[in-house]
């Protein structure tokens, strides 16, 4: 049984390299716990008073970035202390963490596309833009930046080389994920009739972008 409150709209959940988990909801309430035995014993937990996006937790579970409807925020899960809090001019509906520890913002309203931050401010990088906005962004161990939109497009940037490779899909797309040996990138499309999400091999990544 769960011994915690959990209010609000659930917008992101993991079991983090440690085996605790996270939750998050969508007015900001953030819930660390462990898990023994089917109790859950609450470790610490924070609001950000902050109409929660997208979330995303970085590999070493030490950074978790929570974009949000004007902005930004990256906090420290040893303290919960704010390290980043950054404006943009539309929300921020996907977020992650590329190989430097910067973060990607991407956006649905314009500029419709994915943006590089290094602290508070951009540092100019961006990838194109999609028309239907940017529905999910994914960054690759390699720094390979990978962005879905309701344009039915992926596209897949090099942020050193500057260069974009586009994919053209049948159907807008809602989300994006890639094989644990990124290999392999699939995205999924919500059928409404069908009432569930299906995920739909793209491509081999192997044959798109540049590997080591």
């Amino acid at each position: 049984t769960c011994a915690l409150p959990i209010y609000g709209r659930g917008i992101f959940w993991t079991l983090t390299n440690n085996n605790n988990v996270l939750y998050i909801n969508s007015d900001g309430d953030v819930i660390y716990y462990s898990v023994d035995k089917g109790i859950h014993s609450e470790m610490w937990s924070t609001s950000l008073s902050v109409n929660v996006k997208c979330v995303r937790i970085d590999g070493n579970a030490q950074w978790l970035a929570v974009g949000h409807s004007s902005g930004a925020l990256l906090i420290s899960m040893s303290d919960q202390s704010i390290s980043e809090n950054i404006s943009t001019p539309a929300a921020v509906t996907s977020i992650d963490f590329d190989i430097d520890g910067d973060l990607w913002l991407g956006h649905t309203a314009e500029p419709r596309r994915a943006v590089e931050y290094r602290g508070n401010t951009t540092t100019a990088v961006e990838t194109d833009q999609h028309y239907g906005g940017v529905k999910d962004l994914k960054v690759l161990s390699d720094g390979t930046i990978i962005t879905a939109g309701n344009d039915k497009r992926i596209y897949i940037f090099d942020p050193e080389a500057q260069t974009t490779t586009t994919l053209t899909e049948s159907n807008s797309i809602e989300s994006i994920s890639v094989s644990d040996n990124e290999v392999y990138l699939f995205r999924s499309e919500e059928h409404t009739s069908e009432l569930q999400s299906r995920r739909t091999l793209v491509c081999c990544l192997l044959l798109v972008t540049k590997q080591p």
